[in-house]
């Protein structure tokens, strides 16, 4: 029986000598955490014995533990390498796809597929998040990086505020200085965005102009909006309800809602006064930062690729770069684009109207059986007013069709485009337009009759940023009530639209005295550039010794980490070293012990 106890110990000794070599062996894998032997005596006894004389019968081994404790975090080279600070572990699936793994190894790279994998070929398992960026941890799958990303800017349309202001905030009568903070009570800001893609710090300030009272219970506030240190101008626009009516106010402060608007600015009060009288226009802020691509020079899809068209469930559809509208809309009356839409110049000769046969103004007809349409034509789009009965000679028109981001476009250049138009149930009536985002319009097309069409090419005299609106429409020429007619747009265009040059108001070669004083500015130029350069050089040298301390630091780090496993390596070999000297203490012992007990047998004999 103490043979069997001394060859336990021998076993437990080796087994923790092994488990001390597996520590030693992965002292440099990234993400090990090294393991420890626990052991257990051998006791046994029955109920007739008295367990204090027993004696026990060696050691067992219990279990191999890992030691899940926080290791050091190193910084590498690789972008993709990844650490986790406290509990948890790397989820991992299988080349094959078929078991998912675990580990704390963070050293990822990309394979040939662009996923993100392990020095196994195991992939990263990843959540997917929704619009609110809450992961989904029930829906792991593996992380892919595409080699190319791409991204089109958008620039800033609405923006959502919710404010609550303090009712015990001080009136301040002084004059307005977003510079001065005695000059206004509150304030918050936000990024906002240009076409280009540009930020701008946007803040809003708010000051309060009166405090509620008995006779009036409503305290007052003005807000003041400031980007990139411009102010900009307030400004008011007519609203509508969600029934399509707008809302006007009288100078005493009712509201009411009408069908129509008045006119295309609509007289509106602002500030305390309710008495100063001020057209509602749209407020603008043009950006002084320049942009490295240039401004936007052309538009999207101006071929009309209908694939992706998504139902706005109003008449209204949408297709890559533009919305098509269904729906009736009279010219001269009806809003497109934010603004009053332009009057034909002239209707139709035949019109019911027309006393003298020259043309006469807008006679449109609100349609009841109204039935708008579109379709995809080779190269283009097709607006289909759909068969209609009117009155006699009556005018109607719908679809129409709205780019949806404004384009620059420079005076002199041209836009082009095909069309074609035929008559269904009577004649067609068909009207094309530029819009520019100050509500003014340019003329493409204005044409009515039985069949037509052509190649049309328009020069551009006024620069601006337009939008293009093309307006399908009817008439009853033959005077028998029915009318229809489709409308075919193709090959959108826009040519000689090239950026102008920067420079056009610093180079004047048309006089001697222009020529002096371009010099004179280039000179100017040239020294501001050589004090740049200096300036950049100067930071230059700085980076440099930055970056020279910085790798300094990162050779002591390096140092300190080697240090630091080299000691952990000792420590080890410590170790490992004394349970070799206790291994053989206990062979010894065994050994001994044989010796003692072939001596008792020698003497029996």
């Amino acid at each position: 029986m103490s043979f069997y106890t001394s060859l336990t110990g021998l076993n437990s000794a080796s087994n923790r000598l092994s488990v001390s070599s597996n520590n030693i062996a992965n002292s440099g894998t990234n993400g090990f955490k090294r393991s420890s032997a626990n052991f257990g005596d051998i006791f046994s006894s029955s109920p007739i014995q008295k367990a204090s004389s027993q004696i026990g019968q060696g050691v067992l081994l219990k279990g191999v533990r890992q030691e899940f404790t926080q290791g050091n975090i190193s910084t590498s080279g690789n972008s993709l390498d990844l650490a986790i600070t406290g509990d948890g572990f790397f989820p991992l699936q299988t080349s094959d796809g078929l078991q998912k793994v675990y580990s704390r190894n963070g050293n990822f790279l990309l394979d040939d597929l662009n996923y993100v994998v392990n020095s196994t070929g195991q992939r990263l398992l990843a959540a997917t998040v929704d619009s609110s960026g809450t992961p989904d941890l029930g829906n792991l799958t593996p992380l892919k990086i595409p080699s190319s990303t791409v991204g089109y800017s958008s620039k800033t349309n609405d923006v959502n505020l919710a404010l609550n202001l303090p009712a015990d905030a001080r009136v301040i009568s002084a004059p307005f200085n977003h510079s001065d903070p005695s000059t206004y009570n509150e304030s918050s800001a936000l990024t906002v965005y240009d076409e280009s893609g540009n930020g701008y710090l946007a803040t809003i300030y708010y000051v309060k102009t009166q405090a509620n009272s008995i006779s009036d219970p409503e305290s007052k506030w003005q807000t003041h909006l400031i980007i990139d240190d411009q102010p900009l101008e307030p400004r008011l626009q007519q609203v509508s309800n969600e029934s399509g009516q707008y809302m006007e106010m009288n100078g005493h402060g009712d509201i009411r809602y009408v069908n129509n608007p008045s006119s295309q600015k609509v007289e509106m009060y602002r500030y305390d006064e309710n008495i100063t009288r001020i057209p509602s226009t749209p407020a603008t802020f043009t950006s002084t930062v320049s942009s490295f691509i240039g401004p936007r020079t052309t538009f999207e899809n101006g071929a009309f690729d209908l694939t992706n068209s998504v139902d706005n469930g109003d008449g209204t559809f949408s297709i890559p770069g533009w919305t098509i509208n269904t729906n009736q809309v009279r010219l001269g009356t009806d809003s497109i684009g934010g603004f009053v839409s332009p009057e034909s110049p002239v209707y139709p000769s035949n019109n019911v109207n027309d006393a003298d046969g020259v043309g006469v103004t807008n006679d449109e007809q609100v349609v009841s059986n109204w039935g708008g349409s579109y379709s995809s034509v080779t190269d283009g789009i097709r607006l289909n007013t759909g068969d209609m009965t009117i009155k006699n000679y009556g005018v109607a028109h719908g679809p129409y069709i709205i780019s949806d981001t404004y384009t620059e476009i420079k005076a002199g250049a041209q836009v082009s485009f095909d069309w074609s138009a035929v008559a269904g149930g009577d004649d067609y009536d068909v009207y094309g337009y530029l819009l520019k985002d100050d509500g003014t319009t340019i003329e493409l097309l204005d044409s009515h009759g039985r069949s037509g069409s052509g190649a049309e090419t328009v020069t551009v005299n006024s620069a601006g940023n337009y939008k293009f609106v093309f307006v399908a429409g009817t008439f009853d020429a033959s005077g028998g009530t029915a009318a229809g007619a489709s409308f075919d747009i193709s090959n959108v265009n826009v040519t000689g639209n090239e950026p102008a040059s920067p420079y056009g108001d610093i180079i004047n070669y048309s006089t001697p005295e222009g020529i002096a004083t371009s010099l004179s500015k280039i000179d100017e130029a040239f020294s501001m550039l050589l004090a740049d350069r200096a300036s950049l050089g100067a930071l230059g040298n700085r980076i440099e010794h930055t970056l020279s301390s910085l790798f300094l630091k990162g050779e002591k780090l390096t140092e300190a980490t080697s240090l630091i496993n080299d000691a952990d390596y000792a420590a080890e070999s410590a170790r490992l070293a004394k349970l070799q000297v206790l291994e053989q203490s206990s062979t010894a012992m065994l050994s001994q012990a044989n010796a003692s007990i072939q001596k008792v047998l020698d003497l029996l004999k």
